[in-house]
């Protein structure tokens, strides 16, 4: 085969045949490379610029595979379901990474496929953090934990310090936030009008929105970013930061409001979670101020002046010149320790979702069932009857009885957003749409089982008879070998 393929009538009828013909042919001769020894197989790389071009062509096929299927399990995220159904589809992908032919051609990306290289170790660590995560508890997921471990030993492994694939994703994910950020920043200094128009269309007054909203992701892409950019590692404090830095140039109108993974733009009216919205002193100013750019909680019950229970614990709120600060006085976060003060918005900011971990979910059906926005919680005195703020702590998940603190009123079951509305269909908890018309798909391993058995590709030109080919050498087929993170160019 190496001396047909270095023959000059072969050259010659490559030349000649047609773009298609040319394609199948090095398509196949690409999935043979394995076979030949090391030395040929660069040398036959360097002699055709097409089967360099077919290796780069299968690496970002490969990519582009297990990017869909990130897109799907985050749709499957956001609905609440289970990822089982996709384990199929990703043990496969799994599977054709560890082929002899695939590890061959990822081995012989040089540095100017760089960009190729980088972008699939990215979606392939992503993959595997995800499958970390949900394969152990779901049925079928042990064969994905042992092919994911095989993964991460031969892309992730690097000689005398072991795995890194943990700390090369996490350093991978901060540097595109940052470039986020830097991007997002010389934008809104060029022209920050379009932007603040398009993001004003998305949020709309008082309603929240997830941050991973597809919605508001292909907004932050459009206005910022391009198909370079990676998907799926955006974090949701890298885009808080850039709604609050798009707030500056937009005024009062265009003041994101955040909340953990919530952002929304201040309502243009406000109702109120309770009975009444009276400040009886400084302090509960102060506090509802801040409880206006919060999701909506059942009304604070107040014990006395200062003095609030809020869910299960109970709190104090000071001013400290112009500063609202927390402090919690019993609740079942101390475990016996000295009361901690916090700002008063960093206490709901970490308290509130701890409390009622249901408040996200929350918020946005309540930002579609009031045109005004989600109501604002409110302040109750001790024992006065507040039947929206029960309505609202039974979606959450948490209690609202006063209960006797110390010895703190059990707190009922969570229930969850299914049993309380069946059906429910949430903007952006449904499936993430495809950014424009999908590409043709490339089939990876066209013929892979006759490629198995010996057979070769046919010449152009030399009839369709199967030429014979000598078997692997041993010790040729990749294993370990420095190809993924143990490479110069990553």
């Amino acid at each position: 085969l190496l001396l047909r393929l270095h023959d000059a009538e072969t050259a010659r009828v490559l030349e000649a045949a047609d773009a298609r013909t040319r394609n199948g042919f090095f398509g196949d001769l690409r999935l043979a490379l394995f076979k030949l020894p090391d030395g040929s197989q660069k040398e036959l790389l360097e002699r055709f610029p097409d089967l360099r071009a077919e290796v780069l062509r299968l690496v970002e096929s490969m990519t582009q595979e297990i990017s869909r299927w990130l897109d799907e399990e985050r749709a499957v995220a956001r609905r609440g379901g289970s990822a089982a159904p996709l384990f199929p589809k990703v043990k496969a992908l799994f599977q054709a990474v560890l082929t002899p032919a695939f590890l061959t051609t990822f081995k012989h990306l040089g540095g100017s496929e760089k960009r190729g290289k980088e972008g699939f170790l990215l979606k392939l660590a992503l993959c595997l953090r995800s499958i970390a995560d949900l394969a152990p508890r779901e049925v079928g997921g042990e064969v994905l934990v042992g092919h994911a471990s095989q993964l991460r030993r031969q892309f992730f492994h690097v000689e005398g310090y072991g795995e890194l694939m943990a700390d090369w994703l996490q350093n991978r994910i901060r540097q595109c936030n940052d470039e986020f950020v830097t991007r997002a920043g010389s934008a809104l200094q060029a022209n920050p009008q379009p932007i603040l128009a398009r993001l004003r269309r998305t949020f709309r007054p008082g309603r929240w929105l997830s941050l991973a909203d597809p919605q508001v992701e292909d907004d932050l892409f459009a206005l910022f970013l391009d198909d370079a950019f990676p998907r799926h590692v955006l974090t949701h404090d890298a885009v808080a930061k850039v709604l609050q830095r798009i707030s500056s140039y937009g005024g009062a109108t265009c003041e994101f409001q955040v909340f953990g993974s919530l952002a929304r733009l201040p309502p243009v009216a406000r109702s109120v979670n309770g009975r009444t919205s009276q400040p009886q002193d400084a302090v509960e100013a102060a506090l509802l101020l801040i409880l206006q750019r919060m999701p909506p909680f059942p009304a604070l019950r107040r014990l006395r002046p200062g003095h609030f229970l809020f869910g299960r614990m109970e709190v104090e709120f000071l001013l400290r010149g112009s500063s609202l600060l927390a402090k919690m006085v019993s609740s079942h976060h101390m475990d016996g320790r000295a009361a901690e003060e916090f700002s008063a918005e960093d206490f709901f900011l970490k308290r509130g979702a701890e409390e009622y971990p249901n408040v996200n979910a929350a918020a946005i059906q309540a930002s579609l069932q009031s045109p005004a926005g989600a109501p604002t919680t409110g302040i109750e005195a001790i024992g006065a009857p507040d039947p929206i703020g029960h309505a609202v702590a039974l979606l959450l998940g948490g209690s609202t009885g006063p209960g006797s603190f110390g010895a703190t009123a059990a707190l009922q079951s969570p229930l969850s957003m299914a049993t309380l509305m069946p059906g429910l269909g949430l903007p952006g908890m449904g499936l993430m749409p495809l950014r424009g018309p999908a590409p043709l798909r490339y089939e990876p391993y066209p013929g892979a089982v006759g490629m198995a058995s010996g057979m070769l590709p046919t010449m152009p030109g030399f009839g369709h008879q199967p030429m014979g080919m000598p078997a692997s050498p041993a010790g040729l087929v990749p294993h370990g070998g420095k190809f993924g993170l143990d490479d110069d160019e990553i």
